[in-house]
C-alpha cells in the first residue's frame, strides 16, 4: 500500500503532507522511524501514523523543527 493512498479523509487532515520521521523520545506515543502524515501549523504540528496503529498526537512546532525528517 502506498502512503499516498492512506491519507486520512477527515477535514482536519486535508492539508496534511507525508513525512518520514525519526521519533526517539519517550514523550511521543510511538518510537522509531515512521511514515506519518503531518499538518504543520504556526504553533503546533499534528501527526498521525500512515500505517498500523493510528495514534494521532501533536508536538510543538519548535520540537518538530528539531526532529530528523524527510518529506516524501
Amino acid at each position: 500500500m502506498s502512503i499516498f493512498k492512506s491519507k486520512p479523509t477527515q477535514v482536519t487532515w486535508q492539508s496534511a503532507k507525508p513525512f518520514s520521521v525519526d521519533l526517539y523520545s519517550s514523550r511521543y506515543p510511538v518510537c522509531g522511524s515512521h511514515m506519518v502524515w503531518a499538518v504543520v501549523g504556526y504553533k503546533w504540528v499534528r501527526i498521525r501514523k500512515a500505517f498500523g496503529q493510528v495514534v494521532p498526537f501533536k508536538v510543538r512546532r519548535a520540537e518538530w523543527d528539531q526532529i530528523a525528517k524527510r518529506a516524501l
